[in-house]
């Protein structure tokens, strides 16, 4: 089975309904640990500590 590549306009819809959103979108596929790990880590924890 394929999977459906994620789409830019379903992450500008929670933008639209969602009072707070960070989003980060990157043309990866999911393999996007492997070859960007420090810079998701940087922008994860980024993510946590604004929010808890």
């Amino acid at each position: 089975m394929r999977h459906r590549r994620a789409d830019v306009d379903e992450v500008l819809a929670y933008h639209r309904v969602l009072d707070r959103m960070d989003a980060h979108v990157y043309d990866a596929g999911h393999f996007l640990l492997e070859t960007h790990a420090a810079e998701c880590a940087t922008l994860m924890r980024s993510f946590v500590l604004d929010n808890m």
